[in-house]
């Protein structure tokens, strides 16, 4: 055979079409779409129809192609069968972006509000590849079909589209106008595509909102029909995205309560996944938002959905409730609706995304004391600290929130103990990244009021990486919650020697200058359970220099923070014989009257 002879004829193709070669649902949906564009006179590279299939003829038809085609599904929930789990796919997107081949990401309807759950399950480098702007196609709509088809063919002669999302201001007034046609479907179409384009991106977010959308979304979401309602749920949602300006304009247009009704009704295979999804993202960092949204009455369909919705509405029904949780008052409405054994089971969901985030909306819930016994006898527990040794650092950190929220219980410490916790958290500590170790520390700290806790845990090693944590530049709040917890783990004598000896008294002292004020606190705290009836400890904080920020904090703290500010200089005083500290008088400091409150700052999640 001649070097010049394809493997495949003709050797040029229009389209490679990439798909799950395994899942029949793909394999249809790949065949059809060949079909098409070979009825269009198209050329089109397709496993299934070609003579040869060898590595080498698929690098030719990835190489030697105008455009890949990436049909990217689910696997219909079965495991091994989504695009994202296929070695072969990854090859795929690898020899496109090698040879420059155009990347287009094609799903089917079903699929089209659900590509970012799906791409987070994809490795890292997969999902670079694909997060672009994808074009959706339903097999069952003949004109659904060829409109998408259309939009292909279009994309297919300007490859920058399908890679960039290049869309310039006239095209955004397009669709903004499209919003007003008296054609459903095109404004159904017009809202998805104003979504789409939102994702990810406030500028657009903000051209979108400038150009008047809102009004013709909310009329849409509110009297459209049942597909327009959803595509404009989706909108909505992804416009408020990380946009505060956004939340507010659209909660203010009167966009709640039509979305609670479309969780209500469920007239539309996606209307309640999308309509949990927006009230999410509407709720995310805004209290008035959360506490519009619980009065609007959607608490009781978001656990409805919990109870009776696949995995993909149980993974935003469980965001939602999560964010709604943050709110105290919430908290109480959400576990009086049923939400905590749903909760508690979705931590088994089949998508990594719904375990995270119900394990997060039990962590916000356990906030309230009656919930949080409420969830350790759910069963919680166990299922959390298996989720502390996946390989997924979203739920390793958010189940660690969540322990660390039920471990404020001292039932609940005993739990989380015999579960087989303080392992991986420990190792946990040593790996995690910087927000990760925040909620391991503070669940540590907890655990460690326990005294058999402190001993395990000393012996497994936690001392010297929470130092570490205090040793590293910059990230104060990784410092706080490591300060926080050796001040629980420092109530053992051995213990304070061993933390002590890990040299973590100095950048203890170092914390106190700061000028972070729970930072300060917990590493006064700190030194306070360090210096307790230890002498040799007394010398070292002394030496370090504790002495000049003590005073200053016991002339201009809050009442705690003299108090224990001035103690900590009456013992440093009393071994040292005044040499290192100064006897100047700071004024009678009185203990300060404490609180009865739900949680602190530092117990609660952010």
């Amino acid at each position: 055979m001649a070097l010049n002879t394809p493997l495949n004829e003709p050797g040029r193709w229009d389209f490679y079409i990439s798909y799950a070669l395994q899942d029949p649902c793909a394999a249809a949906f790949a065949t059809k779409l060949q079909c098409t564009l070979a009825n269009l006179g198209k050329t089109v590279w397709l496993h299934e129809v070609m003579p040869r299939r060898c590595e080498d003829a698929m690098q030719e038809g990835v190489r030697n192609s105008g455009c890949m085609l990436v049909v990217v599904t689910d696997g219909s929930g079965v495991a091994g069968m989504a695009y994202t789990e296929h070695v072969v796919c990854l090859q795929e997107l690898q020899w496109a972006s090698k040879a420059g081949t155009a990347v287009q990401t094609v799903v089917g309807v079903e699929n089209r509000f659900r590509m970012q759950d799906i791409l987070r399950e994809a490795p890292q480098e997969m999902r670079s590849m694909l997060e672009t702007e994808w074009l959706d196609l339903n097999r069952g709509d003949s004109r659904y079909w060829e409109a998408g088809v259309r939009t292909l063919m279009a994309r297919s002669r300007n490859p920058s589209m399908t890679i960039t999302r290049m869309v310039d201001k006239q095209d955004f007034q397009g669709l903004v106008k499209a919003l007003y046609s008296s054609n459903a479907f095109r404004k159904m179409l017009a809202a998805h595509n104003l979504g789409s384009l939102s994702l990810n991106s406030n500028n657009r977010q903000d051209t979108i909102m400038r150009l008047g959308a809102l009004e013709p979304l909310v009329h849409l979401l509110t009297y459209g029909d049942a597909s327009g309602r959803a595509s404009a749920a989706s909108a909505l949602g992804l416009l408020a995205k990380d946009n505060r300006a956004n939340q507010i304009a659209i909660a203010r247009a009167g966009g709640v309560e039509p979305l609670v009704r479309v969780l209500r009704t469920g007239d539309h295979y996606d209307g309640r996944y999308l309509a949990a999804r927006a009230l999410g993202m509407l709720a995310e960092h805004n209290k008035e938002n959360q506490v519009l949204i619980a009065l609007a009455g959607a608490i009781i369909p978001l656990v409805d959905i919990l109870r009776t919705g696949d995995c993909f509405n149980q993974n935003w029904a469980a965001h939602a409730l999560g964010v709604l949780a943050c709110e105290p008052h919430n908290r109480i409405f959400i576990a009086r609706a049923g939400a905590v054994e749903p909760l508690v089971d979705a931590l088994s969901c089949e998508l990594k995304a719904g375990r995270s985030r119900a394990a997060m909306a039990l962590g916000h819930l356990a906030l309230n004391d009656r919930n949080s016994m409420l969830i350790a006898r759910a069963g919680a527990v166990a299922p959390l600290v298996h989720l502390l040794c996946k390989r997924d650092r979203y739920m390793q950190g958010n189940s660690a929130f969540a322990l660390g929220r039920l471990a404020r219980n001292p039932t609940n410490r005993i739990l989380i103990t015999r579960a087989g916790a303080l392992e991986p958290l420990v190792q946990l500590l040593r790996s995690s990244d910087v927000v990760t170790k925040g909620w391991v520390a503070t669940a540590l700290g907890l655990l460690a009021h326990e005294h058999d806790n402190r001993i395990v845990m000393a012996r497994a090693g936690v001392v010297e990486p929470l130092t570490e944590v205090l040793r590293r530049k910059g990230d104060i709040e990784g410092k706080r919650y490591a300060a926080f917890a050796l001040g629980k783990l420092a109530w053992n004598i051995d213990n304070q020697n061993m933390i002590a000896r890990a040299g973590a008294v100095e950048p203890l002292v170092k914390l106190l200058h700061a000028g972070h004020t729970e930072a300060t606190r917990c590493a006064m705290d700190a030194l306070d359970k360090l210096t307790l009836n230890n002498e040799d400890n007394q010398n070292l904080v002394a030496q370090a220099g504790a002495a000049e920020p003590l005073m200053q904090i016991s002339r201009t703290g809050c009442a705690q923070e003299k108090f224990q500010a001035a103690l900590i200089l009456s013992m440093l005083a009393e071994h040292n014989n005044g040499s290192r500290i100064s006897n100047e008088p700071t004024g009678v400091v009185e203990p300060p009257q404490t609180e009865d409150v739900e949680g602190t700052d530092m117990e609660q999640g952010r």
